[in-house]
C-alpha cells in the first residue's frame, strides 16, 4: 500500500534515511491499517505448521530480501528506472503462471504482455540530449 511512497521517501523527503529502514516503517503502517481486517478474517481452525511456514519463507524470502535488493538497485540506478520493476514483476507473473501453471495464454494476455515490456523499455532508457 505504501509501496510506492517509500520510493519517493527515500529520494525526496528523507535521502539520509536508508531506504530499507524507510520501507521497513512503511510495511509495518500497512501491517497496522489490515490488522483488524486480519483479526475479521481469522481462520477457526488452527494454522498449520506447512502454512506457518510458507508465510515465513514468503515474508522472508519474497518480501525481505526483494526489498533489500530494492533498494540496492534503487541507489544505483535511481527510483524512476528502479520503480519499473513493479511492471516487469506483473508481466513476469503473469508469463509464468501461463507455462508452469498452465492458465490460458488469452488475446488480452498475448497483447498486453509485449507493450508492458515495450514500455518499460521506453521509460527506463537514457534519453541523450
Amino acid at each position: 500500500m505504501l509501496y510506492a511512497y517509500s520510493t519517493i521517501m527515500v529520494t525526496t523527503n528523507l535521502p539520509n534515511v536508508s531506504g530499507l529502514a524507510i520501507n521497513s516503517v512503511a510495511m509495518a503502517f500497512t501491517a497496522i491499517l489490515f490488522l483488524p481486517f486480519a483479526i475479521a478474517q481469522w481462520p477457526v481452525d488452527p494454522i498449520s505448521l506447512q502454512s506457518g511456514s510458507s508465510l515465513i519463507a514468503l515474508g522472508i524470502f519474497s518480501t525481505a530480501m526483494a526489498f533489500y535488493y530494492f533498494f540496492i538497485v534503487m541507489a544505483e540506478i535511481g527510483p524512476a528506472r528502479a520503480s519499473l520493476v513493479t511492471y516487469l514483476n506483473t508481466a513476469f507473473a503473469v508469463l509464468l503462471g501461463v507455462i508452469i501453471l498452465g492458465e490460458p495464454l488469452t488475446l488480452g494476455i498475448a497483447i498486453g504482455l509485449p507493450l508492458v515490456l515495450i514500455g518499460s523499455y521506453f521509460a527506463g532508457r537514457k534519453v541523450q540530449a
